[in-house]
């Protein structure tokens, strides 16, 4: 899916919804009749400690991230790879320009870490449900607010 254009909505904020293709899922049986065995939760490892420092807490912050439920070995090993490669741009005396920074965020935007990424990916997080943040007075629905106001 493209990166153009507003992001979707999630589930909960959806006023239609179209009929999802099933057959794009690899299910549980087509799973299991794959000659080989799937890693559901790898183990990516600690930092290269020649990384730097910057790369590194990223690469902690992804193994921390709610999106690794959705990551497989191969993003993993694709991750690790542009990491090293920004870790290296960083420390070169060029730095970073503009088309390395662009290919290091499309990665991290094709695995899911953003909000905005996930929602083009139709993969959802909910850390805090409305329902329950709403009574915990954890989060202010400003929609409401400003309709309160206005009435």
């Amino acid at each position: 899916m493209g990166d153009r254009g507003p992001a979707p909505r999630r589930d909960a904020e959806v006023r239609r919804t179209n009929n999802k293709n099933p057959d794009k899922a690899l299910g549980p049986q087509a799973m299991q009749e794959l000659p080989f065995e799937i890693d559901l939760s790898p183990d990516p490892g600690p930092a290269p400690s020649n990384w730097n420092t910057l790369v590194s807490d990223l690469w902690e912050d992804l193994k921390a991230d709610p999106a690794r439920v959705w990551m497989t070995r191969a993003d993993w090993g694709t991750t690790k790879i542009v990491l090293e490669l920004l870790s290296i741009a960083m420390g070169s005396e060029d730095g970073v320009n503009g088309s390395q920074q662009t290919a290091f965020l499309k990665h991290l935007a094709s695995i899911g870490i953003t909000e905005q990424s996930r929602l083009r990916l139709q993969r959802e997080i909910t850390l805090f449900p409305l329902g329950e943040a709403a009574e915990t007075g954890q989060v202010v629905d400003l929609h409401a607010v400003r309709r309160d106001e206005v009435q």
